[in-house]
């Protein structure tokens, strides 16, 4: 056998056997002493703070007086690897905190669904964005509970990418897929 030959042959022997991302990768290790880890996390601070100061971000202007906290979390660590924020100058002083820190209690949202689905458009573009989740995930393809039990099964194929990403596919908040059994599957 040629020598390309053998090289190509196992490589689609490697592809055949990558795992899905998830829980059989180890988890990463003191991400807060890594210097790489440090070295990004100063340039995310210096971005805050450098579009607090000019008002400009290199996407759009910052309104130096929105209040913001930032806490990124190692799952390793109870305490954060990075925190960051700023009192701005609507702050209401007057019923809640003086100053925002580690103990403030504020409401939250969660970006980063929205940051997953603006990266996808970034990278992907909406060409995906009406695609079925079976074309993505075809083991979902032949889960047709749905058709005894429409209400409490999800009829896979109408679901697209953007509506997952939109959270308006109806898949239920507690709806489990085993990924080695999808027999098992509760929606």
């Amino acid at each position: 056998m040629a020598p390309s030959l053998l090289l190509l042959s196992l490589a689609s022997v490697a592809i055949a056997f990558c795992p899905w991302n998830g829980p059989v990768f180890p988890t990463p290790q003191n991400l807060g002493s890594s210097a790489t880890v440090q070295s990004a996390l100063e340039k995310l601070k210096s971005a805050y703070e450098t579009g607090l100061l000019t008002g400009n971000s290199s996407t759009d202007t910052v309104p130096n007086s929105s209040a913001a906290a930032v806490q990124i979390y190692s799952i390793d660590s109870e305490k954060p690897i990075f925190e960051w924020y700023h009192d701005g100058t609507i702050l209401n002083t007057t019923v809640g905190v003086k100053t925002l820190d580690g103990d403030s209690i504020v409401r939250v949202a969660s970006i980063s669904k929205l940051l997953t689905v603006y990266l996808l458009l970034k990278e992907a573009g909406d060409g995906w964005w009406n695609m079925p989740v079976t074309d993505v995930i075809p083991e979902l393809k032949g889960h047709d509970k749905w058709k005894e039990n429409d209400v409490d099964f999800v009829k896979w194929s109408d679901v697209t990418i953007g509506s997952l990403a939109g959270q308006i596919s109806g898949i239920p908040v507690d709806c489990k897929i085993a990924r080695d059994n999808l027999e098992s599957m509760v929606c």
